[in-house]
C-alpha cells in the first residue's frame, strides 16, 4: 500500500499496530519523544519521533525515521501463524521472524512476528555459538535496518551482514550480548537471557509507562511522585527492592502494549486515564496518608470524600458517568476469581480502533486482556494494582450509592488497606530471613514508609497475626522493639460491608 503523504515510517493497521509502537518505544528505550500522527489513509499511522536524549539507537531510529528517504517504509506486525511470500513460495513467518521487500512503487513493507514464535521466542547465537535472546523490539530493528539502507540506496552485496553490524549497535549500546554477525543461525527456542533495553529493566529502573501514557509525561508530578516512593523503597530496603523487582518484571510484559495503544487510540486514552489509570493514583495518594500521616477519622473521612469528589469530576470531563466504577470493579472481581479467562496469544489482545469513542468495559476489557495474555506470574501485579484499585472502586461505589455515612466508608476503606497491605508477597519472605535482617526492614520501613504509629500498630496486629507461627523468634517482641507494635490488646471486630 502506498502512503497518501510520503513521509518515511508508517504502521500498518493489521490489528498489531499496538504491538509495532509498543516495539518501537523499546527501541528507543520509551523516550517521549517517539509519537504518531494521522495520514488521511485508514490504513496507515505515520511515525514522528523526536529524542530527547541521543544514544547510538535512537540516533539511528531518528535516521529511519526523519531522514526523508526516497521511499516510504511501512511495517505490519503479523502473529506466528502468518504466511508471507518469498522467491519460492509462501513460507510461515516464524521461519524467518522478519522479513523486508525491496522498494516497490516508492513503497517498502516490513513484516514481522510481533508475537516472538507466539511466544516461545527467537534465539540466534553469540561469537561462542550460544543462544542469545532475539526480541521482537530487535528483530524490528533488523528489519528496519534494511528497510533504511533501502531507501536510502545504500543497501549492501550481503544485507543479513549489513543489518546484523547495526542490530550489534543496539545490543552493546543496551548492554546485550551482541550476535556473531557472521553465522545466520537461528529460529524458535528460548534464549538463556532476554535483551531489554536500560529503562525496561527491573530493580527500580524503568519508567510508568501506563501512568506517563495516560499523564502526557514522564516529569508529572504524580509520575515523579510514583518514582520517588520506588527509589526510596528501593535504596533502603530489602523487602521493597525485591518487591519491586518482581513487580516491574511483570510490569514490562505488558505495560508497553497499552502505553503504545493509549498512544495510538485517543478514545482509548480518554478512558483508561479516567476509569483505570486516576483511581490507581488516587488510591496510591490514599495509601500514602493512611501510612504516613497521623490525621484524625474525620481527616481521613474528609480526605475521602474529596478523593471521591474528584474523580467524579474527572470521570464527567471524560464523558463518563459514575457507572464506570461499577463496570471496572466488576471485570476485576471476575478477574479475581478466574472467570475471565483471555483467550488470546500471549501480547495479541484485539486493540479496540476504529470509532471516535470507546465504551467503559471495551477499554478495561483490552487492558486486562494485555495483562492475561502475558506469561505467568502475575503475583505482584495483582497485588500492586488490581487489589487497591477493587478496594477503591469498592469505597466509591459505596459512597455513590450512600449504603453508609461517609465516616464508616472511610473507616473501612482504611482497615481494607491495612489488610491488603499485610498480604504484600515480601511479607511472605519473613519465615526466611533472619531476625537481625528483619529488624533491619523494620527500621527502613518505619523510616522511609510506614511513619504513622496507628498504621504501624495495626499492620503488626496482622503480621503477627498472619505469619508469627511461621517465623523462629517471638515477632510480636521483634514488632515491639521496632516501635511497631504497642502493648497486647484484644483483636476487634470489624464489619467491612462493601
Amino acid at each position: 500500500m502506498t502512503p497518501r503523504v510520503l513521509m518515511p515510517l508508517y504502521v500498518g493497521f493489521t490489528g498489531y499496530a499496538s504491538q509495532v509502537l509498543a516495539d518501537m518505544l523499546k527501541i528507543v528505550d520509551g523516550d517521549g519523544g517517539l509519537g504518531t500522527s494521522s495520514t488521511g489513509d485508514p490504513g496507515l499511522l505515520q511515525v514522528t519521533y523526536k529524542a530527547t536524549t541521543l544514544t547510538p539507537t535512537r540516533q539511528y531510529f531518528d535516521r529511519v525515521v526523519n531522514g526523508t528517504p526516497n521511499d516510504s517504509v511501512v511495517v505490519y506486525g503479523l502473529d506466528n501463524t502468518a504466511l508471507i511470500p518469498t522467491s519460492s513460495g509462501q513460507v510461515a513467518i516464524t521461519s524467518l521472524a522478519g522479513v523486508t521487500y525491496p522498494p516497490q512503487s516508492s513503497t517498502i513493507n516490513i513484516f514481522y512476528d510481533v508475537t516472538g514464535c507466539g511466544g516461545s521466542d527467537y534465539y540466534v547465537v553469540d561469537l561462542g555459538g550460544i543462544k542469545v535472546d532475539f526480541e521482537p523490539w530487535i528483530c524490528l530493528f533488523h528489519e528496519l535496518s534494511h528497510g533504511y539502507h533501502y531507501a536510502t540506496g545504500t543497501i549492501s552485496n550481503n544485507p543479513e551482514l549489513q543489518a546484523e553490524q547495526d542490530e550489534n549497535v543496539a545490543r552493546a549500546d543496551y548492554g546485550c550480548t551482541v550476535r556473531n554477525q557472521y553465522n545466520h543461525i537461528g529460529g524458535c527456542g528460548a534464549a538463556p537471557t532476554t535483551c531489554l533495553p536500560p529503562s525496561y529493566r527491573t530493580k527500580g529502573k524503568g519508567s510508568c509507562l501506563i501512568v506517563t501514557a495516560a499523564l502526557g509525561s514522564a516529569e508529572e508530578p504524580r509520575v515523579r511522585r510514583l518514582r520517588e516512593m520506588r527509589d526510596s523503597l528501593v535504596e533502603k530496603s530489602t523487602l521493597g527492592a525485591m518487591f519491586f523487582e518482581s513487580f516491574e518484571a511483570e510490569y514490562y510484559r505488558f505495560s508497553p502494549l497499552v502505553a503504545a495503544a493509549m498512544r495510538l487510540s485517543p478514545a482509548l486514552h480518554g478512558v483508561l486515564k479516567a476509569a483505570l489509570v486516576s483511581p490507581v493514583l488516587d488510591v496510591i495518594q490514599l495509601l500514602e496518608s493512611h501510612v504516613q500521616q497521623e490525621s484524625s477519622n474525620t481527616g481521613w473521612a474528609a480526605l475521602v470524600q474529596k478523593t471521591a469528589d474528584q474523580h467524579r469530576a474527572e470521570l464527567l470531563k471524560a464523558g463518563l458517568g459514575p457507572e464506570a466504577d461499577s463496570i471496572v470493579l466488576e471485570k476485576l472481581r471476575a478477574l479475581r476469581t478466574n472467570a475471565l479467562q483471555s483467550p488470546h496469544a500471549r501480547g495479541l489482545p484485539p486493540a479496540p480502533w476504529g470509532s471516535a469513542s470507546i465504551d467503559v468495559g471495551s477499554g478495561v476489557d483490552y487492558f486486562l486482556a494485555c495483562l492475561c495474555a502475558v506469561r505467568e506470574p502475575r503475583d505482584h501485579i495483582a497485588w500492586a494494582i488490581c487489589e487497591p484499585l477493587e478496594i477503591w472502586l469498592s469505597a466509591l461505589v459505596a459512597l455513590a450509592a450512600a449504603e453508609d455515612t461517609v465516616d464508616s466508608i472511610a473507616e473501612q476503606l482504611a482497615r481494607r488497606i491495612t489488610a491488603w497491605l499485610v498480604h504484600a508477597p515480601t511479607f511472605s519472605l519473613l519465615g526466611k530471613a533472619s531476625q537481625v535482617a528483619v529488624a533491619g526492614e523494620l527500621r527502613a520501613l518505619g523510616e522511609t514508609f510506614l511513619t504513622a504509629s496507628a498504621t504501624r500498630q495495626s499492620i503488626s496486629e496482622g503480621l503477627v497475626a498472619e505469619y508469627g507461627n511461621h517465623v523462629d523468634y517471638d515477632l510480636a517482641e521483634l514488632l515491639r522493639s521496632a516501635e511497631f507494635l504497642g502493648k497486647k490488646t484484644e483483636p476487634t471486630s470489624h464489619d467491612d460491608r462493601y
